[in-house]
C-alpha cells in the first residue's frame, strides 16, 4: 500500500509545483508588460485624447492592449494583487472601447464584456474581503461602469438600478474608510461622477416622458441630484 501511495504523492507534489510555476510565470509576464500596457492604455491614449483624427492611433492602442491582456491572462489560483490589476486593465480597456472616459472606437459589445470581466473578478475579491473599503470601492466602480454600458445599450431602467447600487456601495466604502481622509476623498470623487451620470439619465428619461405626466417628477429629481453633485 505504501508503494502504491508513493507515486500518487509524487504526482500530487509535481502537480502543485507545476501549478505554482504557471502562476509565477503568469505574474512574471504581467510584471514584464505592466509598464508598456500602462503607457499604451493610460498615458498614450490621454496624450491623443483631444487630437483630431486620432482614431487610427486609438485603434493601435486597443490592439496592443488586447495583446497584453492575452499574454497576462490569469492561470489557476492567482494572487489577489494580480487579480486586482487584471480587473483594472479590463476596466480601462472597457473605457477605451465605450468612450466612458473620453473618445471611443464604438465597440459597445466588447466594452460590456471587459466591464463584466472586471466586475466578476472584483466580486470575487469583495467576497474575500467584504469589509475592505478598497474592495468595496472598486466594486462600486464596476457597478457604475455597468450602468454606463446599459445606458448605451438603451436599457435605461437597468442602468438606473446599476447606478443606484453603485451609489449605495460608494457610501458603504466611504463609511468603512472613515479614518482615511485620502481614501474618502477619492471615493467621494468617484461617487460624484456616478451620481452625475445617474442624475443625467434621470433627466433624459424625464424629458422623454414629459408628455405622459411622469416626466416632471423625474426632471425635478434629476435637477435636485445634479444640484447636490455641483454642491459637492
Amino acid at each position: 500500500a505504501e508503494r502504491l501511495a508513493e507515486p500518487r504523492l509524487a504526482e500530487a507534489g509535481a502537480a502543485r509545483e507545476a501549478e505554482a510555476a504557471a502562476r509565477h510565470r503568469a505574474e512574471t509576464n504581467f510584471d514584464a508588460v505592466r509598464g508598456l500596457a500602462r503607457t499604451f492604455m493610460y498615458e498614450f491614449d490621454e496624450s491623443i485624447a483631444d487630437l483630431r483624427g486620432a482614431t487610427p492611433a486609438r485603434e493601435i492602442v486597443l490592439r496592443k492592449a488586447r495583446e497584453y491582456l492575452d499574454v497576462v491572462r490569469p492561470g489557476e489560483h492567482p494572487s489577489p494583487e494580480f487579480l486586482a490589476e487584471w480587473a483594472d486593465a479590463n476596466e480601462r480597456l472597457g473605457d477605451l472601447l465605450s468612450g466612458n472616459t473620453g473618445a471611443s472606437v464604438g465597440d459597445t459589445a466588447e466594452a460590456a464584456e471587459r466591464y463584466a470581466e472586471a466586475m466578476r473578478v472584483r466580486t470575487e475579491l469583495l467576497a474575500a474581503a467584504p469589509m475592505d473599503p478598497t474592495a468595496i470601492g472598486v466594486y462600486a466602480g464596476s457597478l457604475a461602469d455597468r450602468g454606463a454600458i446599459l445606458r448605451l445599450q438603451g436599457k435605461r431602467d437597468e442602468a438606473l438600478e446599476s447606478y443606484g447600487a453603485a451609489l449605495d456601495e460608494f457610501d458603504r466604502a466611504m463609511s468603512r474608510a472613515a479614518g482615511d481622509g485620502e481614501a474618502r476623498e477619492r471615493l467621494a470623487r468617484e461617487r460624484a461622477r456616478a451620481a452625475e451620470d445617474h442624475a443625467s439619465l434621470l433627466g433624459q428619461i424625464g424629458a422623454d416622458r414629459e408628455g405622459d405626466g411622469e416626466g416632471a417628477p423625474l426632471l425635478r429629481e434629476s435637477a435636485e441630484r445634479l444640484g447636490a453633485v455641483v454642491g459637492f
